[in-house]
């Protein structure tokens, strides 16, 4: 059977780049908020602007984890494959927010174009070649789809 792959978490690169880097200037400030507040005694105004900066900062040093992670379990073989004809696809209307999903050999998969953890993102809307009927293989690792590859179809 010909398969090309149309996503492959090792490929993909990391999309929250840019929240994480929000995270590391945002703690680099709650650091140095935290430094001048301890020395010039501005008072608890600062201390909740340094709380909500360690707070964006851990959630974006998970989300890099999360992506390593993912790579890693692709890379080793660390993952379960689910293949067959797609036989439900749920799209999002056009201005609609939320996720799409669909299901292969009785697993559902569920996805956002919004989510800042790594896999499979790619919505009818933005171009997905996947719909109902298509033939795929799905590499995963609990939910979180790793590679998918399209097929021709057997039929």
């Amino acid at each position: 059977m010909n398969c090309r792959v149309i996503f492959d978490v090792t490929e993909a690169g990391y999309r929250g780049w840019p929240v994480a880097g929000v995270g590391a200037l945002l703690l680099l400030s709650a650091l140095a908020v935290a430094y001048v507040n301890r020395h010039a005694g501005f008072g608890r105004r600062w201390g909740f602007f340094a709380g909500v900066a360690i707070v964006v900062a851990i959630i974006s040093v998970f989300c890099v984890v999360e992506f390593v992670s993912a790579r890693r379990s692709l890379q080793n073989g660390d993952y379960q494959i689910a293949e067959g004809y797609i036989q439900e696809y749920h799209a999002l209307p056009a201005r609609a927010k939320g996720r799409e999903s669909f299901t292969v050999a009785g697993k559902t998969f569920e996805f956002s174009e919004f989510a800042l953890m790594p896999g499979f993102s790619w919505t009818r809307r933005k171009g997905s070649p996947l719909e109902k009927g298509s033939f795929v293989r799905i590499a995963y690792r609990s939910r979180q789809i790793l590679r998918v590859e399209l097929c021709e179809s057997r039929r």
